[in-house]
């Protein structure tokens, strides 16, 4: 049977992927306050927490699109979401038009303080009967996964890149 693994090992990473898919899909946008969507929490998220090196208090779209690692398109149509929503304001930048800015509104400040106690009460419900030290193993743990998939992920797309090169030079 293809994509079945018998072996008692093989079995344990089948789960563990499994799991982390369906933590993918967990609707956490239900809790959220005025139908903000995962994606919109994410980018008021970012925008009320970045910090720009040049003191601004605001963010470039560039800035979001590059770190949320979503298409821009689904970018542009989260910002113009939360703008029709009230949460945010855009401004285009008069010496480069190119930049376009995004801050978060007295509306949005108020969704993102409303949205952190939600998640706050969520985590403390969810990871409180954890406990402290299993709690520290599990962040251990996953980030010492992120890591090894990362490197794994580099390592097989740089092997990848290097044969197509390989066999463009055969051609």
């Amino acid at each position: 049977m293809k994509g079945k693994c018998d072996c008692g090992e093989k079995n344990s990473y089948y789960e563990l992927f499994r799991i982390m898919h369906t933590f993918k899909r967990l609707n956490f946008g239900a809790m959220l306050p005025d139908g903000l969507t995962q994606g919109e929490f994410g980018i008021l998220s970012m925008v009320l927490h970045a910090r720009p090196a040049d003191g601004r208090d605001c963010i470039t779209v560039s800035d979001i699109v590059n770190h949320v690692h979503v298409a821009p398109p689904a970018v542009s149509r989260s910002l113009k979401s939360l703008e029709e929503k009230g949460c945010i304001v855009r401004t285009v930048d008069t010496k480069d038009r190119r930049n376009t800015y995004v801050k978060l509104t007295e509306k949005g400040i108020s969704y993102m303080k409303e949205c952190e106690q939600i998640m706050r009460e969520f985590s403390d419900a969810v990871f409180g009967g954890l406990g402290e030290a299993n709690m520290e193993q599990l962040i251990f743990y996953m980030k010492k996964i992120l890591e090894l998939s990362e490197q794994e992920i580099a390592k097989r797309n740089y092997k990848t890149r290097k044969d197509e090169a390989e066999n463009e030079k055969d051609i």
